[in-house]
């Protein structure tokens, strides 16, 4: 809410300036209780903030909304019945059989980390290591939660043809962890990084180029993040933009690093 705008009225006898709104910092989080809370989000009129709640895959995604005079916050519902009982979100992940059925932690809320929201504050982008409908590989992968359809879509995924029947059937998941930077305010388009796992190891981009051997694997320099060798000298990065042949091969500034603006 944009309470604290200033209005200046100009009038025959000069300037006058009205009377400022207090400045109101509310505490959103404070109900989760000493659980880390992270990565808020907030929609283009500022109604409603998401943020994530916990750490890795057991991570939820909490949501606040202002009514009009105050705000109410709760944790976001998964949508989805997972064991299939008529109820939904009974059974977080808490290490306790809440429900009664015998099992644990098998119908939780929505789980996840990094949420974004859409301007409008009807779609959420975020990445989960639950399955939500495409399966699960161990990697984050990118899903939207629409809430006018109240249905989650699976984004980091292809479609594919298993069968060679013409016919698309199977989900195939990321083999990269991913996580979302923006989604549009209908949800159909989303932005989201993930990270190369050169080695294979379930982590990406944790071994850099610098003779150290990072992961510890007893290999070296084997899991880079992404680098691209513009001059073809097999070296990277090593001539940027600065009017001089750093290189020494009689060209000027055509191997840089990474070169852009306002990254996101």
């Amino acid at each position: 809410m944009r309470r604290w705008l200033l209005i200046l009225l100009l009038t025959g006898s000069g300037l006058k300036v009205c009377s400022q709104q207090p400045l109101i910092i509310q505490w959103l989080s404070r109900p989760v209780g000493n659980q880390d809370s992270r990565f808020p989000s907030i929609n283009a009129d500022g109604t409603k903030v998401l943020f994530q709640v916990g750490n890795g895959n057991t991570a939820q995604i909490w949501g606040s909304a202002w009514d009009g005079t105050a705000w109410q916050i709760a944790v976001v519902p998964s949508l989805l019945d997972d064991d299939n009982d008529g109820n939904f979100d009974e059974d977080p992940i808490n290490g306790v059989d809440d429900d009664g059925d015998e099992r644990i932690d098998e119908d939780p809320p929505l789980l996840g980390v990094h949420p974004v929201i859409s301007s409008d504050g009807n779609h959420i982008a975020f990445a989960s290591w639950w399955n939500y409908g495409a399966g699960a590989n161990g990697k984050a992968q990118i899903y939207v939660r629409d809430s006018q359809q109240n249905r989650i879509v699976p984004v980091s995924v292809l479609w594919r043809d298993t069968d060679n029947d013409g016919v698309r059937d199977t989900y195939q998941l990321s083999l990269s962890n991913c996580l979302p930077v923006h989604v549009s305010s209908d949800g159909r388009f989303v932005v989201f990084l993930f990270a190369l796992d050169d080695d294979n190891d379930g982590v990406g981009d944790e071994d850099p180029v610098d003779g150290a051997d990072n992961d510890n694997d007893g290999r070296v320099d084997e899991d880079p993040p992404i680098r691209i060798d513009d001059d073809g000298d097999g070296n990277f990065d090593e001539d940027p933009i600065n009017g001089v042949d750093d290189d020494g091969d009689k060209r000027i500034d055509e191997d840089p690093p990474l070169l852009g603006v306002h990254p996101v």
